[in-house]
């Protein structure tokens, strides 16, 4: 009994130990990105937010702020191992964004992109 126990703890760690984490909501928005220049290439100073929204669809996040409003898409992916949660395992995370700010007129002000890996 004890022997089937630890069998199945065993292959319950292994199953858990590595986890995919995906983040699909804008991945099509950001699909050939990977650079602010790819970013300001898709959506010029001057654009409307419907015709940002004909190109990359609804945004991850809206803010408002003094009349200006910014949209994010976000995206990312990555591999955790359960065991980095306590510093022993490895853990890659990646994300993008895409950063569209509108000034006071509802047209494209700025267009930023990041990038992060951890």
């Amino acid at each position: 009994m004890l022997r089937k126990s630890i069998i199945l703890l065993s292959v319950a760690g292994i199953a858990l130990s590595a986890c995919t984490l995906q983040s699909p909501r804008n991945s099509a928005a950001l699909e050939g990105i990977s650079s602010v220049q790819d970013a300001r290439a898709l959506v010029q100073r001057g654009m409307t937010m419907d015709q940002v929204r004909a190109k990359l669809g609804a945004p991850s996040s809206s803010q408002s702020f003094n009349g200006q409003v910014t949209w994010a898409y976000t995206g990312g992916s990555g591999t955790i191992d359960v065991l980095s949660g306590f510093g022993l395992g490895p853990a890659s995370i990646n994300s993008r964004a895409i950063v569209i700010t509108f000034n006071t007129s509802g047209r494209v002000s700025r267009v930023d992109y990041n990038e992060t890996s951890l």
